[in-house]
């Protein structure tokens, strides 16, 4: 049954192809218009917060980051010289 529907929908795409490709991008746009418009809905009304943690991820990093470069300029004496 199915797959004669299907059989048919297909012979009638090929009778009419200007129109089925008219219909085709119409409704690609309006799927198309339809999510954007409630992307942007979900932009303007959920709670999106910033980035919490970003600062001190950035402490962290840094943490980490400056001491090891530091150390890695030192010469073996000065390294000697701090313990």
């Amino acid at each position: 049954m199915i797959r004669q529907y299907l059989k048919q929908a297909w012979q009638l795409l090929k009778q009419n192809r200007f129109y089925t490709g008219i219909y085709i991008l119409a409704t690609a746009f309006s799927i198309a218009l339809v999510m954007v418009l409630a992307i942007v809905f979900y932009i303007k009304i959920a709670n999106v917060y910033p980035e919490t943690w970003l600062i001190l991820a950035l402490m962290v990093v840094l943490a980490v980051w400056y001491p090891a470069r530091s150390a890695s300029r030192m010469k073996p004496v000065e390294a000697l010289r701090d313990e």
